[in-house]
């Protein structure tokens, strides 16, 4: 995530078109942009975003055929994660999350799904998801700030607090 799309990505898409393979992105690294680049979780949606869509640019140059939808995290077809740290999630994960612990979420777990990702906003007042709005987009407010607060207790709390919170 922190560095782009980078050659091997390349050299790895054109031998998963050219075999026709079935294809899922994984955004990897995100807890450098956390931890190294230290960005803020608007700037860290918009770093991920520019990966997830020069990812799908270079789909449509390599595959003129138009064969490989658009690689979008509210599809189920991309995942965030950090290799270093051991784990992976999709927004189907973080979904399936809240349905577990808020029961009743107004809405099924594969609609939420969708309201996680691009131009969508949820009105704490109105506790209703807006395309258009102030504030913060959804793939903000429900995924990476839980994963940034994850983050500031584990470096800064006892291993029982985070135990707690998990």
């Amino acid at each position: 995530a922190e560095g782009g799309v980078r050659l091997h990505t390349e050299l790895l898409l054109r031998q998963i078109i050219s075999e026709g393979l079935k294809l899922t992105l994984c955004v990897n690294k995100i807890d450098r942009l956390i931890l190294e680049l230290r960005l803020h979780p608007n700037d860290a949606y918009y770093k991920m975003r520019h990966v997830v869509e020069e990812v799908n640019e270079m789909i449509k140059r390599l595959d003129p055929a138009g064969r490989y939808e658009t690689l979008c995290p509210s599809r189920g077809n991309v995942c965030f994660g950090s290799g270093q740290h051991g784990y992976c999630v999709t927004l189907g994960d973080f979904a399936q999350l809240y349905a577990d612990v808020y029961h009743d979420l107004g809405m099924s777990v594969e609609e939420f799904r969708r309201r996680l990702w691009g131009e969508w906003f949820f009105d704490q007042s109105e506790r209703r998801f807006r395309r258009k709005g102030r504030g913060k987009r959804t793939f903000v407010e429900f995924v990476l700030e839980p994963i940034y607060k994850l983050y500031v207790q584990c470096l800064g709390e006892t291993e029982k607090d985070v135990s707690k919170t998990l």
